[in-house]
């Protein structure tokens, strides 16, 4: 679940799986991400969680090295019933930053044992270009396409002015 089309993991569990859960609540998972052209961003992640697993995710931003985080939201974790996806919405401070931290904090697991309880897998970062780099795009691209016109107009009769 929560795979991009060109994902080439197809198997089960190849994503991270923690098993004493006890002693990793408050443990985290974080990432960077340059976000200086994206907005109206998303952040989701595919997960299975068993009975002793985390209960609970608080997902946070950073926008000055880790300085200090601003929450972005905490979500329950459903138990058992295979893979679930979350997904928070990011606030509009961690759009257009050139270097983002992204922290996953996971608490609520009570295991001590062996087995699988929490898999975390195919963590996604989605967001919409900002207008003036589509606006950027196109001028650039109309300006090829303009180019182009005048080189074929010289090859081509027909698409000369008469």
């Amino acid at each position: 679940m929560n795979r991009t089309a060109g994902d080439i993991d197809t198997g089960t569990l190849r994503g991270l799986g923690l098993r004493t859960t006890v002693l990793d609540n408050g443990s985290w998972i974080q990432f960077h991400a340059n976000t200086t052209t994206f907005s109206n961003m998303s952040l989701s992640f595919a997960y299975n969680t068993q009975g002793n697993g985390f209960n609970s995710v608080t997902t946070s931003f950073s926008t000055d090295g880790g300085g200090t985080f601003t929450s972005m939201g905490t979500q329950a974790m459903v138990q058992g019933g295979g893979f679930h996806v979350l997904t928070f919405a990011v606030p509009a401070g961690a759009a257009g930053q050139p270097d983002v931290i992204f922290r996953l904090t996971f608490t609520g697991g009570t295991s001590n044992g062996n087995n699988l309880e929490t898999i975390i897998d195919n963590i996604q970062l989605t967001g919409v270009p900002e207008p003036t780099t589509v606006a950027g795009g196109l001028l650039g691209v109309l300006g090829l396409c303009w180019h182009q016109r005048r080189r074929l107009s010289f090859l081509l009769p027909r698409l000369r002015r008469t």
